[in-house]
């Protein structure tokens, strides 16, 4: 597979790659590319009534984590869009978590790494 080119081409290869990751492991997922005010949630899936939001960050392979581009800012609109989410959809689960999905490319390789609770405190 050749890396994409563009960063909007990339994003969205990656988020398809992560969909499928999480799909071969057991999880559903319910939602994707979930726009609030202020936020979008990349995937919403489930897993023995967990529910998990996932944020999926790519970078061509760098000195930079993909993980390290999520401040302060970007977590508080993570948040706001899980609110509306749950709100809209009740999805009646027992917990929610946070997954930030890293796929680092490398000639053309892609490589999937997950953080399951990254953000600190939440």
């Amino acid at each position: 597979m050749d890396t994409p080119k563009d960063k909007w081409a990339l994003g969205r290869a990656s988020e398809e790659l992560v969909a499928e990751y999480l799909t071969a492991r057991k999880y559903t997922v319910i939602a994707r590319n979930f726009h609030a005010p202020g936020g979008e949630l990349d995937i919403i899936c489930t897993r023995n009534n967990t529910l998990f939001v996932v944020e999926v960050r790519s970078r061509r392979y760098g000195a930079t984590r993909p993980i390290d581009t999520i401040g302060p800012h970007k977590q508080q609109h993570i948040f706001d869009a899980v609110d509306a989410f749950m709100a809209l959809h009740n999805p009646g689960v027992d917990e929610v978590r946070f997954i930030v999905a890293e796929v680092e490319w490398h000639a053309g390789t892609p490589e999937i790494r997950l953080t399951f609770d990254p953000f600190a405190g939440h």
